[in-house]
């Protein structure tokens, strides 16, 4: 996962869309995403996991033209690209990342590797739930308000961004957890995973504080709905970059 202020995340340009545009958006007033049958078989190694993301991919699709259609917003969904080795992606070399998501050409890719493989049991499909929500913010202009903040409150945007990701994989996840299905269980493991995966294990301040990562992607999870991923709005304190915050 990268950063919107990363070169893997790299912004095409296009006229400003309003600054409420974020914070007040059709989205968050369209109710829980669909309960669709989503089947996918179980991740055993690499060739398992491209099928199964293969078939989750299609859900997304489902799902949030959906949910796109329910607030009247126009949606397309994205290219999707499962590899199990680092490429040059269209928006630049691929650096640190399990999965990238390209505006410049609205792809998406989610790298299936051996620490992947070694996480739990739902940590590839939220990878690809996360680069994918960053293809909804794209597709519904969310993302356009960071390009109009000044460069000192970057990060901070950054960090709201990739929260808001965070959250609206979630809330795709809970729209399937009975059609994969997934227990009580993998869920808990999963937050686990998160909040090893913060700021405060890394040298850039742009995705939050792994206590928040967990957060967000539970709270939208819980509503599954987007109207439970306004992060835009959420308090300093629910999207801090440091342990202490």
């Amino acid at each position: 996962m990268t950063s919107p202020a990363a070169a893997g995340t790299t912004a095409t340009v296009r006229a400003k869309a309003p600054a409420s545009q974020a914070l007040s958006s059709p989205l968050y007033r369209t109710g829980k995403l669909p309960a669709l049958g989503c089947k996918a078989e179980p991740i055993s190694g690499a060739e398992s996991a491209k099928r199964a993301l293969k078939a989750l991919g299609g859900c997304l699709d489902r799902a949030w033209a959906k949910q796109f259609k329910v607030a009247g917003l126009r949606f397309k969904p994205p290219r999707q690209k499962i590899i199990t080795k680092p490429v040059k992606t269209t928006c630049g070399s691929w650096g640190e990342a399990q999965g990238i998501y390209c505006s410049n050409s609205r792809t998406l890719y989610v790298l299936v590797d051996s620490g992947a493989l070694d996480s739990s049991r739902l940590f590839l499909p939220s990878v690809l739930a996360h680069e994918y929500g960053h293809h909804v913010q794209e597709v519904a202009r969310l993302w356009d308000t960071y390009r109009e903040k000044p460069k000192s409150a970057e990060l901070a945007w950054s960090r709201r961004y990739e929260l808001q990701a965070e959250c609206l994989a979630g809330a795709f996840l809970s729209s399937v957890r009975t059609s994969l299905p997934f227990s009580a269980g993998d869920w808990s493991a999963l937050l686990a995973d998160q909040r090893h995966t913060g700021d405060e294990n890394g040298d850039v301040r742009d995705h939050g504080k792994g206590a928040n990562i967990a957060r967000w992607m539970d709270r939208g999870y819980r509503a599954g709905s987007p109207s439970a991923c306004n992060t835009f709005k959420a308090p300093a304190a629910h999207v801090a970059n440091t342990p202490a915050a």
